[in-house]
Order: C-alpha cells, then sequence, then structure tokens
C-alpha cells in the first residue's frame, strides 16, 4: 500500500473523521447522522414504553423500559436511557443492515469479549464502562452498558470546565485551572489505557468523546468496537486502518505491510492530550480529511501559543513519528507535566479535587413510573 492513501481509502479501511467534519469517512448512501452533546442534568417527564424482545438465536427474553431520552450518539443510531432490572442502563442499537462486512461483524465481537473480559480481571470500581447485557432482535444487534450521569470529556471541557473558570485572575489563573482539570483526566485515561495494554488489548480510538465521567467524577472509556486483544502469534500486531482521523497513528495509515502494536495508543493519548490542553486537535486545515492525513504522516504538528514548556516536551516526546521512540507510560508518569501526583491514588480513584461531579438522581423518577 502506498503511504499517500485517498478519502475514499480511508473510508473502506472504517476511518471515522475528526468532529469538526461531524460525519464519518464511509458511504454517502449510509451516511452518520450528526453527534451532538446531551445534557444528562436535564429533567425529562417520563414517557416509558415497555418492550420485550425475544432473541431469535438463543430464545432468550430481554423485558426494559425505554424511557424516550436520547444520552448519546452511536455510529448509527442513538444510544437511549432504559430501565432494565429496575436500575437505569443505556442501551446501544446496531442496525443488522450495517453489519454487511466481516471486518464489522469481528468488531462486534470484540467489543462484546474485550468487555466481558475487562469486568472480570480490571479492579473495581474501573475505569471502563460495564456490559451489562447483549442480546439480537430481528433488526439490530444490541448492547445494554451501565448508564453514568456525567458528560463526555469534549463536553465537560467546553461547558462545565467554563463555568469554573474565574472571573477574576485573567488568562493566567484560567490556564492553572484548566491545567488542573487536564493532569486530572489525562492521568486517569493514562492508567486506563495501561491497564488495557497491560492484558494486551490494544483500544485504537482514544477521543474526549469516548469517555465519560462516572458519578463520581472519574473518567470511563466507552465505545470498543475498535479495540483487539492483540496475539503473541503475531507480535502483538494488528493491521487494520481503524479508528478516528485526527486521533490515529501515522503507522496506522502508513505501514500497513508490517502492521502496528501498542504504541499507536501513545500517539492518540498525545493528540487528546493537546485537545483537552488548547481545545483542538494540533493541526491546521481541520476540515480537510487528506490534509489531516498528509500531516500526521509527515508529523507536522501546530503548537498553539497556549501550550506551556512542560507540557510542549511532553507532547513532543510523545508525537513522535517512530513509535518505538515514543516515550512509555512509566516514563510520561515521570515526566514533569504530572509532577507530584501520587500514582497510587490515581489508581485506585483517590485523587483529591475532583473537577467535576454531575447530578447523579435527574432521571431517578424513571425508576418509579
Amino acid at each position: 500500500m502506498s503511504p499517500k492513501r485517498s478519502v475514499a481509502a480511508a473510508s473502506t479501511s472504517r476511518m471515522q473523521m475528526h468532529r469538526s467534519q461531524l460525519t464519518t469517512l464511509k458511504s454517502k448512501n449510509n451516511p452518520e447522522p450528526s453527534k451532538k452533546p446531551y445534557n444528562s442534568e436535564q429533567p425529562v417527564e417520563p414517557l416509558v414504553v415497555k418492550v420485550a424482545e425475544i432473541d431469535p438465536e438463543t430464545k432468550k427474553e430481554i423485558r426494559y423500559c425505554k424511557c424516550g431520552v436520547k444520552v448519546g450518539h452511536g455510529k448509527y443510531s442513538p444510544v437511549e436511557l432504559i430501565v432494565y432490572k429496575q436500575q437505569l442502563f443505556v442501551l446501544k442499537k446496531i442496525p443488522k443492515h450495517t453489519i454487511d462486512k466481516r471486518k464489522r461483524i469481528e468488531h462486534l465481537k470484540n467489543e462484546k469479549a474485550i468487555s466481558r473480559m475487562l469486568y472480570e480481571v480490571a479492579e473495581l470500581p474501573s475505569f471502563f464502562i460495564r456490559l451489562e447485557e447483549t442480546f439480537v432482535d430481528y433488526e439490530s444487534v444490541n448492547f445494554i452498558f451501565e448508564y453514568q450521569p456525567g458528560h463526555d470529556l469534549h463536553s465537560v471541557m467546553r461547558n462545565e470546565l467554563t463555568k469554573a473558570l474565574p472571573k477574576v485572575g485573567g488568562k493566567q489563573a484560567q490556564a492553572k485551572l484548566r491545567k488542573e482539570w487536564v493532569r486530572f483526566y489525562a492521568a486517569e485515561v493514562l492508567v486506563a489505557l495501561e491497564t488495557l495494554h497491560k492484558h494486551n488489548i490494544i483500544y485504537r480510538d482514544l477521543k474526549p468523546d469516548n469517555v465519560v465521567i462516572d458519578k463520581e467524577g472519574h473518567i470511563k472509556l466507552i465505545d470498543f468496537g475498535f479495540a483487539k486483544h492483540l496475539q503473541a502469534t503475531n507480535e502483538y500486531r494488528t493491521f487494520t486502518n481503524c479508528g478516528t482521523l485526527g486521533y490515529t497513528a501515522p503507522e496506522v495509515l502508513l505501514n500497513m505491510s508490517q502492521g502496528y502494536s501498542f504504541k499507536a495508543d501513545i500517539w492518540s493519548f498525545g493528540i487528546f492530550l493537546c485537545e483537552m490542553i488548547t481545545g483542538s486537535i494540533p493541526f491546521e486545515h481541520k476540515d480537510v480529511p487528506q490534509a489531516i492525513e498528509d500531516q500526521i504522516t509527515k508529523c507536522e504538528i501546530c503548537w498553539p501559543r497556549e501550550v506551556d514548556q512542560a507540557t510542549r516536551d511532553l507532547l513532543a516526546q510523545v508525537l513522535v513519528l517512530e513509535p518505538n521512540l515514543r516515550l512509555s507510560f512509566s516514563d510520561i508518569k515521570k515526566h514533569r507535566f504530572f509532577a507530584d501526583l501520587d500514582w497510587a491514588k490515581v489508581q485506585t480513584r483517590q485523587q483529591p479535587n475532583v473537577p467535576y461531579v454531575p447530578k447523579a438522581d435527574v432521571y431517578s423518577h424513571f425508576l418509579s413510573a
């Protein structure tokens, strides 16, 4: 495969575009609806509809109540709030007509298997969204996940941080508070990625939209559709070009014959960190997919002025074209960007000064409806 890949090639290999384009790079005949941030703290009147689904394969009956509330948007349909087993959950539906390729089926199987495995092996409470149930109906493959009342991290940094910024003190005080928030969330995301890699799982889709805040104010990674368990027989390498354009590592775009490994997630962490600090991915021409690809594969990073020296130094050692030259997890933890951080407390979700704790009882009225 040639180093320069067209937008069409990215489309056929399941590459999503950055949110600035609002749609996934895929067939024009099956466009993705725009993803809109949701407000999980807006009370809604009960509109409960009882549903009983029969899995045609297992004959298992799944009973739940639809609440008429959309709490997010998947690639193909809304993510809805439901009442299941007298508790609040979210229902993610994947229409069967979208599951028409071998890789898409593989990704669904990976999402189920990895979500199950993480629930079994990760310390509780964990940094991963919990999968409660899966079932198939005549139209969709369905995932029931635990419900968390917080926003995704993109919305938190855009809305909640803005509310919390000091009215006095100027840009310096605002930059200090933003960095405190970023350090808190980035540290937890780093530990989550490290946990995945310890279990030989590559995530491949790290971005603020795939990080939600739980009821205690800590992060949870969601959407393991692109995650994969790497095998020693393949030298812990994989070859599929997938993820979200703008966060994807250069080797994912370039070295398809050689494949790539866990260090692709380290690159994505660097882009994630840069966006958290500056509010934007570090590339020019963000609305032109081919331009973004070219800048990634040439490692042309655009550093905004608001990036301080410590942050710039960390990013310069993470956003490196050669995967083996990127910092390891242990090196990142020792970097001065995370100076004085107690990693034992990060691991156990005991960091002080939690930036944002969502209201946990906004939808509790559905339980008695």
